[in-house]
């Protein structure tokens, strides 16, 4: 007999017994549970399947036992591009090594894997109120991970109980920042100086962050990377750069926080390995805190949404009349909806290098609108609907990013023909 403990409140889970027939209700007593859509949203169900990953929501600690006989032979399951939620099929526990992939049918490490890029070493599982980055992954927990390879490639994982794997080694960064939002999922963002990344998207070190869990007027805060490829790394929850090589060296990392309740939020920080003469700033909402000396402030949006900032790392102080204006505000885009032209319209703090490009829903650069100098000082600039070939792009979702060095901000604006 197999006998199943479930503890009140929110979890990740997945059936072991393959030739079961079982609904949420006989496993967990009064609960629901919540299935991930090909879009990445969660739809509520009522059975409690073999091979399927659930969020269960319930109120009460329920047990349950069965003498089904359990999964225990090797078992794979597809992968997709992006975020994949996924059952633990045995009733054994994986270390992140141990687990296996195959690509063409030619059997991968996690190791290998993780060298090539084409999975996140940030897996994720739910546990107590929160998520957490997880080195191992519990009998029937179910967990996400992403997959950054292409569909051609016939990703599959591999489950195989006590099946040791390589562990994948990396030393430790000489700088780290972690910063956490109440009521946030995930709670943190983590930032910091390593020596073997770059400015681009590394994805040993830059994790994506994961998506929200079914649960309402959820929280939310990022780092986000305005040089990445798809729309999906572009929201991270951890972000390494080089670390100083001379003096008076800064890096800006730009950061988005989401208010889903109104009233103060308190956002708390903790640091290792910088200097004395450092300076570590959050600018949120245009707003400059101070980091040295000072682990936890209250931060009151004015209501519900999302505020954009960015957190500065200098290994100087710098004077505050250079930090206190964001370097991009009022961006606006008019007529919104529009047919067929827009006029996209922002302030510039100071004299900068500037980029102005478009983008289409799915993350396709549709055309480069500015790319240079830009005095300090009010900006518009028109676009006519059309890409870089000079044809007219479909009805639908487009976004402008403005790029400084210091900062993105974006806006969403609406085609309708």
């Amino acid at each position: 007999m197999i006998l199943a403990y479930n503890e009140a409140g929110l979890k990740m889970r997945s059936n072991p017994w393959p030739d079961s027939d079982l609904s949420f209700e006989q496993v967990f007593g009064p609960a629901l549970g919540y299935q991930m859509t090909p879009n990445g949203g969660w739809v509520m169900t009522l059975d409690f399947d073999f091979g399927t990953a659930y969020w269960v929501s319930s109120n009460d600690i329920n047990f349950y036992s069965s003498i089904l006989p359990l999964q225990s032979g090797a078992y794979y399951i597809d992968l997709v591009p992006g975020w994949n939620f996924l059952p633990n099929p045995h009733l054994c526990a994986y270390d992140l090594e141990d687990l296996s992939f195959t690509l063409l049918g030619q059997l991968h490490s996690f190791t290998e894997m993780l060298s090539q890029e084409l999975v996140s070493p940030a897996v994720f599982v739910w546990r107590g109120e929160d998520y957490e980055k997880t080195s191992r992954i519990e009998p029937w927990e179910a967990f996400l991970i992403y997959y950054n390879g292409s569909p051609d490639l016939a990703p599959q994982i591999r489950f195989l109980p006590f099946c040791d794997g390589p562990k994948p080694l990396a030393p430790e960064p000489v700088f780290r920042l972690r910063m956490e939002l109440e009521g946030a999922h995930p709670a943190g963002i983590e930032l910091g100086l390593h020596p073997l990344a770059t400015n681009a998207v590394d994805f040993r070190f830059d994790h994506p962050s994961p998506p929200c869990p079914p649960i309402s007027d959820c929280s939310s805060l990022w780092i986000h990377h305005a040089g990445a490829d798809s729309t999906d790394i572009r929201n991270l929850c951890s972000e390494y750069r080089q670390p100083f090589s001379g003096p008076e060296q800064v890096e800006y990392f730009n950061i988005h926080a989401h208010a889903g309740l109104e009233g103060p939020h308190e956002i708390s920080f903790s640091t290792e390995g910088a200097g004395d003469q450092w300076q570590i700033m959050l600018m949120l909402d245009d707003v400059p805190h101070y980091l040295n000396g000072q682990d936890t402030f209250t931060w009151e949006p004015p209501a519900t949404g999302t505020y954009e900032g960015y957190i500065r790392v200098s290994n100087y102080q710098v004077a505050l009349q250079d930090l206190v204006q964001s370097p991009i505000s009022a961006l606006s885009a008019y007529p919104n909806p529009f047919n067929p032209d827009v006029t996209i319209a922002f302030n510039l703090a100071l004299s900068n290098e500037v980029s102005v490009d478009l983008f289409n829903i799915r993350g396709q650069k549709v055309r480069s609108l500015h790319k240079g100098k830009l005095a300090g000082g009010n900006h518009r600039l028109r676009w006519d609907g059309r890409d870089e070939t000079g044809r007219g792009v479909a009805s639908g979702v487009y976004f402008a990013r403005v790029s400084t060095a210091r900062e993105t901000k974006t806006i969403r604006m609406l085609l309708l023909k």
